[in-house]
């Protein structure tokens, strides 16, 4: 979840702007929506102009299904990721970028 309050205008004043992320994806879905309700009764009690760019949607949408749902696809992308890189592991003398495009064709080629 990152939580960014965006430039409007080239006047800004910027020793007022403020951007905070965090990390939630092992948190859970209980965690996340406690959290999400709790920034939510925060930001409108406490805050003027608060943005939240919620990657889980939960912020928009309340929707616990679409929660979970997104739970799982990034959880089976890093798990995904976790096995190619025990499946295909870095050459010795491979650069890290030749290493990537590696992994990422040999992946696609899998599919």
């Amino acid at each position: 979840m990152n939580f960014t309050v965006f430039k409007l205008d080239h006047n800004l004043d910027t020793s007022h702007v403020y951007s905070v992320a965090t990390k939630t994806q092992y948190a859970g879905c209980t965690i996340y929506e406690k959290l999400i309700l709790l920034l939510d009764y925060i930001s409108s009690t406490y805050m003027v102009g608060f943005e939240c760019v919620d990657e889980g949607q939960f912020w928009e949408t309340r929707n616990e299904k679409l929660l979970e749902e997104t739970f799982a696809r990034y959880t089976h992308l890093i798990s995904g990721f976790t096995d190619a890189l025990t499946i295909f592991p870095k050459l010795k003398q491979e650069i890290v970028e030749t290493y990537c495009i590696r992994i990422t064709g040999a992946t696609h080629k899998k599919r």
